[in-house]
């Protein structure tokens, strides 16, 4: 069995106008990690290759990922309204999630909480400060006759992310790197490791709505003391294609600030458990 540790995650601040540049968030990811350009056997944005190559014929391997902006569109949020509708999560226990988990994410910024993990602009221009709940229920639904509203929901953002990813070869032979965390446990969805729930110390969710977040947190009976200490893709925002790596850069995070030992991410893009390796 071959064991995959992340040495170092790196973003910039997410921004609703344009992607940042991936190649300073490299390399403060690598100088982080405390390897060099040269020592890196690929890059790719998929967790599956990385793995695949990790567990065969390399030992460091960047999953990462830089994108553009984006809006919503009907196709992506009717689903989810029709699973809103059933489930029966009404628009203001959306309201009141989005503004708990923006308020979390103002206060981690404002307390310091991401200076480890941002590279550049510390401050998300996307979270608003003293944003009330009457605010948010002013908000129009996005899709006629719907819940999801731009006040309980984050739109792609641009940005960039890099997660080094390295195996014990690697470790071996560079004796400088002190990955944050191992890899220990991976499904389909959370519930693959639902087993564990109780015994994390922060759970990540990749979803960018509230009533997402909502659903699962229902689902799973998930402590709200645990969820999205930080606010969650829902506040700090995310990149369009890769929903569960930006989680996975929030919830290393998470463990790093908590002091902690456990956690999960789950969502869009499947489900992982990580170890810290120290504390």
């Amino acid at each position: 069995m071959t064991y995959l540790f992340v040495a170092a995650v790196k973003r910039s601040s997410y921004s609703t106008h344009a992607a940042s540049n991936l190649a300073a968030v490299e390399s403060a990811a690598l100088q982080a990690a405390g390897l060099s350009t040269a020592q890196v056997d690929g890059r790719t944005t998929s967790l599956s290759e990385a793995v695949n190559r990790l567990e065969k014929d390399a030992q460091v391997y960047l999953w990462e990922q830089s994108s553009q902006p984006q809006t919503w569109t009907k196709d992506l949020l009717e689903p989810i309204e029709q699973a809103l509708t059933k489930a029966e999560i009404a628009r203001a226990n959306q309201d009141e999630f989005a503004l708990a988990a923006e308020s979390q994410a103002y206060a981690g910024w404002r307390n310091g909480w991401f200076q480890q993990e941002v590279i550049g602009e510390q401050m998300d221009t996307t979270i608003a400060a003293n944003v009330g709940y009457q605010v948010l229920t002013s908000f129009e639904s996005i899709v006629p006759h719907g819940s999801i509203t731009l006040g309980n929901s984050e739109p792609p953002a641009g940005g960039a992310i890099v997660a080094v990813l390295v195996n014990e070869a690697a470790l071996e032979a560079n004796r400088n790197v002190n990955p944050i965390a191992r890899i220990s446990g991976q499904a389909d969805d959370l519930s693959g490791l639902s087993a564990n729930l109780r015994a994390q110390d922060a759970i990540e969710l990749a979803y960018p709505t509230a009533g997402q977040n909502l659903l699962v947190q229902e689902r799973y009976q998930i402590s709200s003391s645990l969820l999205n200490p930080s606010g969650g893709l829902l506040a700090l925002g995310y990149l369009q294609n890769n929903l569960l790596l930006s989680a996975t850069a929030e919830l290393v995070n998470d463990l790093v600030q908590l002091n902690a030992g456990r956690g999960i991410v789950a969502g869009v893009g499947g489900a992982l458990a990580f170890r810290r390796v120290k504390l």
